[in-house]
């Protein structure tokens, strides 16, 4: 990872994704949005305790940079 000077950065870089999101939604689709929204906001709050920044969702998935 590189920062706004060019500088070489050391960064954990980590991306979550819900598995079977598809078929869960088609079961269960109000109850599996309403969860995913859930993990999604508590997964962003747990990575700005620790210096994490949100760079792209995926609508059911995060990447998240730790710098």
């Amino acid at each position: 990872m590189t920062d706004t000077i060019g500088q070489r950065q050391l960064a954990a870089i980590v991306f979550t994704d819900v598995a079977g999101f598809s078929s869960k939604t088609e079961a269960e689709e109000e109850k599996t949005l309403h969860r995913v929204k859930d993990d999604l906001k508590l997964l962003t709050s747990l990575s700005a305790v620790h210096n994490g920044k949100v760079v792209k969702t995926t609508g059911d998935g995060l990447l998240i940079s730790f710098a």
